[in-house]
């Protein structure tokens, strides 16, 4: 198939998206954000539909599941937020302190690169593997790197708020 008739007939579906971006988000931007990242991900990844086979459940097949990766992402990227304040509010529990967006930001910007990049890819809900290709480095290194870059935070984190 062209690239022309391609995105010709991923156009045709363009309602049928919409429709079902809206019933998974239930917000008219966040469902156009849907379709557009729909769009995108069925463009990059036109090789792998196998011609003569359903394209609008390829398609909602896609939108679902970037739907699903998203989710996971934003529950997981919350939850590590949570656990560096959880531990080091429990760590520190002798002296009053709250920890701040801006506190654990600061101390993320602290790390160097090698520890910072991999630890944001993890905040994102990016899996271990995928960070791992992305920066071409071994599974291993990369979960290495963020168990040290929380600790380091943690560190950073700690030392702010005895200061």
């Amino acid at each position: 198939m062209s690239s022309v008739d391609f995105k010709m007939l991923l156009l045709q579906h363009n309602d049928a998206l919409r429709v079902f971006a809206y019933n998974l988000t239930r917000d008219k931007n966040d469902a156009l954000d849907l379709v557009q990242e729909t769009f995108l991900k069925a463009l990059n990844y036109k090789d792998s539909f196998v011609e003569r086979s359903n394209f609008k459940a390829w398609l909602l097949t896609i939108m679902k599941n970037t739907f699903i990766n998203a989710y996971h992402r934003s529950i997981n990227g919350n939850s590590i937020m949570a656990e560096l304040i959880n531990t080091r509010t429990a760590y520190y529990n002798n002296v009053e302190t709250t920890v701040t967006v801006a506190d654990i930001n600061k101390a993320i910007n602290k790390l160097k690169d090698e520890y910072r990049m991999p630890l944001l890819r993890f905040i994102e809900g990016f899996k271990y593997n995928e960070i791992a290709d992305e920066f071409h480095l071994p599974i291993g290194t990369v979960k290495s790197r963020i168990f040290t870059a929380r600790t380091k935070m943690l560190n950073f984190l700690g030392k702010s708020c005895i200061s």
